[in-house]
């Protein structure tokens, strides 16, 4: 996956320890959660929290 010098920093960081091979974006947790937003709303990341 790519990123961008205007995504938010955290994302960034987290796109590149995933390209390590030992980030856990899900952190094993027994569920799966599902959302939803407008495609390229810039505020998404605060929404789904």
């Amino acid at each position: 996956m790519e990123f961008s010098d205007d995504q938010y920093a955290s994302i960034q960081n987290s796109i590149r320890l995933s390209r390590r091979g030992n980030y856990a974006f899900d952190y094993h947790a027994p569920i799966l959660v599902v959302v939803a937003n407008r495609k390229g709303y810039p505020n998404a990341v605060a929404d789904s929290a």
